[in-house]
């Protein structure tokens, strides 16, 4: 597999706004071959995706900020009836605040944000075959500080909590929590 990528990103700054916007083209080669029959096959998937996003900074450190991103991610493997299947993709919606108090190098951050992805793998049913009607929904809050305790003691908290639900699914599992995906994650650094 060989996957690559350029993307172009600008920020602006307009008076106390900060707006950014992005766009990512990405190309995605993959060649499988099947060592019981020696067949090769080659699959070429390609995406532009982007993001935005804008921050208002008040002069008391607060800025609440609003952002979208789009994200792409190539899948292997082929349908039912032979096509290759097409890349997983996703759409997030974030909504949060930084807070940094003035003259301090604390910086404290708290954000909602609702995430679909679409496209995943499920079952066709009574068959070994995959269809890309999968979807799966996340949803949460995410918290984080960071700060200088001392000269020489940094501190990265954070905590996360994330509802994740399998939302379309040929597998008997609609509604439940997708594997891998902890309800609760905390670090400390």
């Amino acid at each position: 597999a060989h996957r690559s990528a350029v993307y172009l990103q600008d920020q602006i700054e307009l008076d106390a706004w900060r707006l950014s916007a992005g766009l990512r083209q990405d190309w995605a080669n993959t060649r499988t071959t099947n060592n019981l029959s020696g067949d090769d096959s080659k699959t070429h998937d390609d995406k532009t995706t982007g993001q935005l996003g804008a921050l208002y900074l008040f002069d008391s450190g607060l800025a609440p900020y609003v952002s979208y991103a789009q994200s792409f991610l190539p899948q292997t493997g082929k349908s039912q009836s032979g096509s290759d299947f097409e890349p997983t993709e996703g759409e997030q919606f974030e909504l949060g605040v930084k807070y940094q108090p003035p003259g301090s190098s604390t910086l404290l951050t708290a954000s909602v944000y609702h995430l679909v992805q679409s496209n995943s793998l499920t079952s066709v049913p009574g068959t070994a075959s995959s269809v890309q009607k999968g979807e799966e929904t996340s949803q949460g809050l995410e918290l984080e500080a960071v700060s200088d305790l001392t000269d020489d003691l940094h501190m990265i908290a954070s905590y996360a909590f994330n509802d994740a639900e399998i939302t379309e699914s040929n597998d008997g599992d609609k509604g439940n929590t997708p594997i891998l995906t902890p309800k609760h994650l905390a670090s400390l650094w």
